[in-house]
């Protein structure tokens, strides 16, 4: 694995942490490694859920490509979900005006 494939990345974010379980066993039954982040978190306080981004299903950054496509085949991603929304667009470009944030960002 390269240096660049040992990061975890979001595929997909949920609400709920009992929305994850298919997806997460979905790619887990195609071999690829999943984790879960804010799960006991959106389990202890689920009102607080979307204040923190939801649950977050994560792949390797080596795996995303698969995974998306796997994804998509489910029906757990539609091709809009992949599109960065008009505020994050507006939050990157903030960001990257600014070197250290720029590098906080990516």
């Amino acid at each position: 694995m390269s240096e660049k494939g040992n990061k975890l990345v979001t595929v997909k974010t949920f609400v709920f942490s009992h929305e994850i379980g298919i997806a997460q066993s979905l790619l887990e039954s195609e071999g690829i490694y999943c984790f879960v982040q804010d799960e006991l978190t959106s389990q202890v306080h689920p009102f607080i859920s979307t204040a923190i981004g939801g649950v977050k299903l994560q792949v390797m950054e080596d795996d995303v490509e698969r995974a998306v496509r796997i994804l998509k085949d489910g029906g757990f991603l539609q091709e809009e979900d992949l599109q960065p929304t008009k505020f994050e667009t507006k939050l990157y470009r903030f960001f990257s005006k600014i070197p250290w944030l720029r590098n906080i960002y990516k």
